[in-house]
């Protein structure tokens, strides 16, 4: 049974194309971080 891995922090991820957020966030996810996703620099300040 696969384990899901151990939250190694947190990684702020900026782009104003959802898409490419979702693709970051998911293989930052399959390596144990949690990706909080912005789509621009005012939403990420």
């Amino acid at each position: 049974m696969d384990k899901a891995p151990a939250n190694k922090g947190e990684i702020l991820v900026v782009d104003d194309q959802g898409p490419l957020l979702d693709l970051v966030g998911n293989i930052l996810a399959k390596h144990g971080y949690l990706a909080r996703p912005a789509s621009s620099g005012a939403q990420a300040l």
